[in-house]
């Protein structure tokens, strides 16, 4: 298939994606249909997934380690429908009594039940390689430690503007499985992937995959950032010359990933200068228009100049998303308009309310060191750093240098608490809190005029919440009470 048009010699036009999945679809959804259908881990993908097979005829069962009191909104959702339930346990037995099972993202696939049907050569999936099954629409895949979120629902906005026809799910939070099933009138998938989702994919191929960036997380499921990187790269690994892979030019990760990266999927980067070397194809920044080059052509399609995201980080999230979307063929106008205007998600380094001069910023899905690192870049002033949850074996040493340099004080809470006292005592000033309230309170309390409370945790917010977005809205709550209370 030929990607690039020219029509004359001095313009380059957009690399055209079919709307055809050059894959054949392994099943429609309707074959399901008396299929024996394990579903491992009963969260959100779980319910959706069961809710989905069932209604097809499949012969259900849903399983998690959890006891069944965790779960009774789950099960009241799934009320009426005909499952079998099995709570506190992977029973091998179970395991090895089905045609298909299909995990969450938050289960490991090393625990014996899945070696036992691995053995059995029992096949194992996920919504994102159901999804892929279930669909033609091509699939913007997008990746990588940090910025997944934002820049998927930023591709969402430029597609909106469009008028393409697409649909937006995956680790953001709406599986897409069901998605895939309701909207097969989508010409474009836009997926937000995890490296849990990818660990198990067999045949999973986005026409455009972007990793962002990698940087350590998760080190309490891999064994070693090496390990991380490798479920990464799967991302790329079925991709043929067809698709095009889109990687962080500057990005220290790069190299390992490039190294570890099978398929043929074209290569392409985003930067945000223009020391590429010659040969190298993708997106660029000349001063605040972002170019494309491409077979040695190149052209702005873009500029950053009015971009309202801040930072570093967001100007990459930008090149990749305006890169990707001018490979769907979107129109300069709808990519440009977006840039202008979107403003970014909650709990991303968003501001939440200045007091008497002390400004609070919600940064809660900074749930690793690296978007700790970025939040404290982006910040104004000095700032009172709130840390701790949930560890994933973080190392923060890549912290003292900011910490040092831009943090007044570190308010430890959750179960790391301990260590983050620990690791930052004689660097900074810490104070421990068993209350989430306290600590926000203390915060405020302790700064001065033109300081920054910054909830920015590098850690998951199990420990003491729901979710990452539990814990800003809390957050918020917090905030807002402090205020109410200045203004009696």
């Amino acid at each position: 298939m030929d990607h690039l048009h020219y029509p004359g010699p001095d313009k380059l036009e957009h690399a055209e994606i079919e709307v055809t999945q050059k894959i054949e679809v392994d099943m429609q959804i309707a074959e399901f249909k008396g299929k024996r259908v394990l579903i491992v881990g009963l969260a959100k993908t779980g319910v959706a997934l069961a809710k989905l097979l069932a209604e097809q005829g499949a012969r259900v069962t849903i399983n998690d380690l959890r006891p069944e009191s965790e779960f009774s909104a789950a099960l009241a959702e799934l009320s009426g429908y005909p499952l079998r339930a099995e709570f506190g346990a992977h029973r091998i037995e179970t395991f090895l009594d089905q045609d298909l099972i299909l995990v969450s993202p938050g289960v490991p696939i090393s625990q014996p039940a899945f070696e036992e049907a691995k053995k059995r050569n029992i096949p194992i999936s996920n919504d994102l390689e159901l999804a892929f099954s279930l669909t033609r629409a091509p699939i913007l895949a997008i990746s990588g430690t940090n910025g997944k979120t934002t820049t998927t629902t930023l591709l969402g906005d430029i597609f909106t503007r469009s008028g393409k026809k697409f649909i937006l799910g995956g680790n953001i939070g709406t599986p897409l499985s069901p998605l895939v099933c309701e909207h097969p009138e989508a010409e474009f998938i836009i997926a937000e992937v995890s490296s849990f989702q990818l660990e198990v994919i067999h045949r999973f191929c986005p026409r455009v995959g972007v990793m962002l960036n990698i940087t350590p997380d998760h080190l309490d499921r891999y064994t070693s950032l090496d390990e991380y990187i490798e479920a990464k790269a799967r991302l790329f690994a079925n991709q043929t010359a067809e698709d095009f892979a889109l990687v962080n030019a500057k990005d220290p990760a790069t190299p390992t990933l490039l190294q570890k990266r099978q398929g043929a999927g074209r290569l392409l980067f985003f930067r945000t200068d223009d020391a590429a070397p010659a040969e190298e194809e993708g997106i660029r920044l000349q001063g605040t228009e972002a170019v494309v080059c491409l077979d040695g052509r190149s052209e702005s399609i873009c500029s950053l100049a009015r971009m309202k995201l801040s930072g570093e980080h967001n100007r990459q999230n930008v090149l990749a998303a305006a890169l990707a979307a001018w490979l769907c063929g979107v129109e300069r106008t709808a990519i440009q308009s977006s840039i202008d205007e979107f403003c970014g998600l909650s709990h991303r380094i968003e501001f939440v309310a200045e007091i008497k001069g002390v400004r609070f910023i919600d940064d809660s899905k900074g749930t690793n060191v690296d978007a700790v690192v970025r939040a404290i870049e982006t910040v104004r002033g000095p700032i009172w750093l709130i840390l701790g949850g949930r560890d994933k074996e973080n190392d923060y040493h890549p912290l003292i240098p900011l910490v040092r340099e831009r943090v007044r004080g570190i308010l430890a809470i959750g179960e790391s608490k301990d260590k983050v006292a620990k690791f930052f005592q004689g660097i900074v000033p810490v104070y421990r809190f068993d209350s989430f309230r306290d600590a926000v309170q203390q915060g405020f309390s302790l700064a001065f005029p033109g300081d920054t409370v910054l909830l920015s945790p590098a850690c998951a917010s199990f420990d003491m919440f729901e979710s990452y977005a539990h814990r800003g809205q809390v957050f918020k709550q917090l905030v807002q009470e402090i205020k109410d209370a200045q203004q009696r």
